[in-house]
């Protein structure tokens, strides 16, 4: 629509991106704690050794920094269409402060859509999300 890509436009007038974000590099199974031991892996358990972190965050900011660049040169639609392709989140049960929804898609300014059970949808661009369960 016209005013996402309002939206987009005004995201890129700024210049820097606080961004947080976790990885896994050493752990085993068991230091993590018990409600993501089964779900939570270390690239050393994927890879069988442990990378050196230099190396991760040097290729992190030079993706980061080619999609930058695309994000900049107006390739929102294909970047979007890259995300949910390989987008978990799909299925995935979101608890809100109203009841719990289902997480169905993204759009393309990166709004959660959003079903509850008895199949009313919602757009949910911000909000406290309680909890986010696996199928």
């Amino acid at each position: 629509s016209g005013d996402t890509k309002h939206e987009l436009r005004d995201c890129l007038r700024y210049r820097h991106l606080a961004l947080g974000l976790g990885l896994n590099l050493e752990q085993a199974r068991v230091d993590f704690p018990p409600e993501l031991a089964e779900t939570a892996v270390s690239l050393h358990q994927l890879l069988g050794q442990s990378p050196l972190a230099e190396d991760l965050l040097a290729g992190f900011l030079v993706e980061m920094e080619t999609l930058w660049a695309r994000l900049e040169a107006g390739e929102t639609a294909s970047l979007m269409d890259e995300w949910r392709s390989v987008w978990a989140g799909r299925g995935h049960r979101v608890q809100l402060s109203d009841g719990i929804h289902l997480a169905e898609n993204v759009d393309d300014a990166g709004v959660l859509l959003l079903s509850s059970l008895l199949g009313e949808r919602r757009l949910l661009d911000s909000a406290d999300i309680l909890a986010w369960e696996m199928p």
